[in-house]
């Protein structure tokens, strides 16, 4: 057995869960790998292949991250019972919500109000390549680049755990050209470029996932253990 396999043991121990099918494929996949330093690995995001998968706000926990990792250093009473396998680049926790169905939960490092996000696992990556072909990068012409290239990754690399229906929309927005949008917050017009309008992956999520909790927030945690009802 390899470290691996013993780090992974461990892990379903201390939580009491057992990983998404899929996180596992992936992570034999070389997916979770960041090869360092990235400025000179560019090429590994938009590589197919075994290399790292860089989503849009999704960062990957090593294993060892994920075994040493206890909320309840930082957080007074947790809510609900989880298991982190990400982070964002502000601090927040990816978590499987475990006696929830493994749905995914977005637990944020500031605040008790939790997002749910998918019903399971491979939603929420599939979600994320959505969110990464709508960021707006209308100054950013070699990020669209990249972009295309990424959901042109996504498309062959992710038929491992997509449907082919996934795959076929993610292979169609590689090819796009960049599309004009215009956003209004708080009353000002802010003129976007990007590979989907915010619109547009509105109704894909809602056509497509059929997922009512979704962006519902939960409580994860509070100040004061709850009371038992007598």
């Amino acid at each position: 057995m390899g470290e691996t396999d013993i780090l992974c043991q461990q892990i379903e121990k201390k939580y009491d869960f057992t990983f998404p099918k899929e996180y596992r494929q992936m992570r034999e996949q070389g997916w979770m790998m960041l090869k360092l330093p990235v400025a000179k690995n560019e090429a590994q995001f938009i590589t197919p292949g075994h290399n790292y998968l860089l989503l849009n706000e999704m960062e990957w926990y090593p294993l060892e991250d994920i075994l040493a990792l206890d909320f309840s250093e930082y957080y007074n009473h947790l809510c609900v019972k989880i298991a982190p396998f990400a982070f964002t680049g502000n601090g927040d926790h990816w978590c499987w919500d475990i006696e929830n169905g493994m749905r995914v939960l977005l637990c944020p490092h500031d605040s008790n109000e939790a997002v749910i996000y998918a019903p399971d696992f491979k939603t929420a990556i599939f979600r994320q390549a959505l969110e990464g072909a709508s960021l707006n990068q209308k100054d950013y012409p070699k990020l669209l680049e990249r972009e295309s290239a990424l959901q042109a990754r996504y498309a062959t690399d992710l038929s491992l755990i997509f449907s082919s229906e996934w795959c076929e929309l993610l292979r169609e927005l590689s090819t796009r050209l960049p599309i004009p949008s215009e956003t209004v917050l708080f009353n000002k017009n802010y003129k976007s470029l990007s590979l989907l309008t915010y619109k547009e992956r509105e109704k894909i999520e809602k056509a497509m996932l059929h997922y009512p909790d979704m962006d519902k927030k939960i409580t994860w945690w509070t100040e004061e253990a709850p009371t038992e009802s007598a």
